[in-house]
């Protein structure tokens, strides 16, 4: 993450104990644990791992101050799961699909690029290191989806309808892909590009 992130500028890392940094340009919610199902009113399956009480955390506590304050947030797996379930999306708690089984790094995924004309790209090759997927139906109402594998209704990719906050599936920071630079850039000037 580090390294990824570095490429757009100094990175700092927070815990969950401290207040709201509010100069941060860039908010980004990692990967990790499954997200806990109860947080979209689901009993939870025999294949989720055990939440991480610190992410659970920050994602009830600290996310919703940071998103009222406009910091834009970009979230990566887990992340990305996180955000839907904060908009009052859910999650399909076991999804059996193409997984990166021989590294991190192996691009299994061929996903077609939505509502982003301005990226100028159509398909992305990425990545695959989740079981737990958004499906059309588990989409939360004001996110509009940006990346869709193209054999099934999965989502990876989406950008909120209103707000300066999106999201991938996948782990751009194993790949450096062009479309999660070409995301975080956009979220980086938010303020800019609507101002104009």
């Amino acid at each position: 993450y580090l390294n990824f992130l570095n490429s757009f500028g100094n990175v700092q890392i927070l815990s969950p104990q401290q207040d709201v940094v509010e100069n941060l340009d860039l908010l980004v919610l990692p990967g990790g644990r499954d997200v806990n199902p109860l947080r979209y009113g689901q009993i939870p399956g025999f294949f989720n791992s055990e939440p991480n009480s610190l992410l659970e955390y920050f994602d009830k506590v600290k996310l919703p101050k940071y998103i009222e304050r406009g910091i834009p947030v970009f979230g990566i797996c887990r992340g990305f799961q996180t955000l839907n379930v904060f908009f009052g999306g859910s999650l399909e708690q076991n999804y059996v699909h193409e997984y990166s089984t021989k590294s991190r790094h192996e691009l299994v995924h061929d996903l077609i690029v939505l509502n982003m004309p301005e990226f100028g790209i159509k398909r992305v090759k990425t990545n695959s290191i989740h079981h737990q997927v958004i499906k059309e139906n588990d989409l939360a109402q004001n996110l509009i989806k940006t990346l869709q594998h193209p054999k099934d209704d999965v989502i990876e990719g989406f950008l909120h309808n209103e707000l300066p906050v999106a999201g991938v599936q996948y782990h751009p920071e194993e790949i450096f892909d062009e479309y999660s630079i070409k995301m975080i850039n956009y979220l980086l000037n938010y303020e800019k590009t609507e101002n104009v």
